[in-house]
């Protein structure tokens, strides 16, 4: 469901039409991070590997369950044999089938060690999918308001190239009148053409950052749009419950503790081999044997 409201609301900011007078539509944050939340690649494998790692946690894979096996075989043969005054020939078809389970009683607790190793695997997957996406969004909201600068900054520039035309205006009509210089249209000059290469540096970095940022968005879309400029802050925050709740939530702790899980549950994995295992075993074997033999005299 978040995925078809992401790209309807990618499709809502980009579905107006390209033209001189028209305004580019703004893409506003929250947008953003909706789109990059349902198309980023790298949230979506982190998701992927953690529904694997989710699916991989059962007392199957720990080793609970009986091992069954179930083996047939049908052999058929043909002999003959010579003897004083005659001789003998015949055929055997020989039906063999095997069934049998292996339980293991007593392992040395290496799966209930192996078990919480693979629970502490889907945790260590869910925190690395959160993180995955708290660094992604994270970059997506410097990335945003950087290109909110660059787009300020241009408007800038592009005032600088007005006010540099008209100052190169005033000064060729100064030297028309009489009243400058020839040098002082050419420094006119000389700061206009600074101000237009100052621009297209600008809209070059521009295209660049919005680029970096299509791509953590995981959208390829060449439609110009523009973010908006406010940056909002929330007067509530307190640095004392922000560290407070950092112990507990923050994906790098959660990251580390899950780790030392899995190490010491591999660790009871390996000394688990130190104690003698026990299984029981159940088979049950069928044979049967039909043998053809006939007579023939010489």
């Amino acid at each position: 469901m978040v995925r078809y409201l992401a790209l309807a609301a990618m499709l809502a900011f980009l579905a107006a039409p390209e033209g001189a007078s028209q305004p580019a539509p703004v893409l506003s944050l929250d947008e953003a991070l909706r789109i990059a939340l349902a198309n980023n690649p790298g949230i979506r494998i982190a998701r992927s590997e953690a529904q694997i790692a989710a699916n991989n946690r059962s007392r199957g894979n720990a080793g609970y369950y009986p091992s069954v096996g179930l083996s047939a075989r049908q052999t058929h043969s043909n002999s003959s044999s010579a003897f004083r005054g005659g001789g003998s020939s015949g055929s055997s078809l020989l039906y063999d089938m095997s069934v049998g389970a292996n339980l293991t009683v007593f392992d040395g607790f290496r799966r209930s060690a192996t078990y919480e190793r693979l629970q502490a695997l889907q945790d260590r997957a869910g925190v690395l999918a959160e993180r995955l996406t708290e660094v992604t969004l994270a970059d997506i909201i410097t990335v945003y308001y950087d290109l909110a600068r660059q787009q300020q900054q241009l408007e800038v520039l592009r005032e600088a190239i007005t006010i540099s035309e008209e100052r190169l205006r005033i000064a060729e009509l100064g030297r028309d009148l009489g009243s400058t210089s020839e040098m002082e249209v050419r420094r006119a000059r000389v700061d206009l053409n600074a101000d237009r290469a100052a621009l297209l540096r600008q809209e070059t970095a521009l295209a660049t950052t919005k680029a970096g940022l299509n791509r953590l968005m995981g959208v390829q879309e060449t439609r110009s749009y523009q973010v908006e400029d406010d940056v909002r802050i929330d007067p509530g925050l307190d640095a004392a419950r922000l560290a407070a709740e950092a112990e507990e939530a923050n994906t790098a702790l959660r990251e580390a503790r899950s780790n030392r899980t899995v190490a010491m549950a591999a660790r009871r994995e390996v000394r688990s081999e130190w104690f003698p295992q026990l299984d029981v075993q159940f088979g049950y074997i069928f044979n049967d044997v039909t043998s053809d033999v006939g007579q023939h005299q010489m």
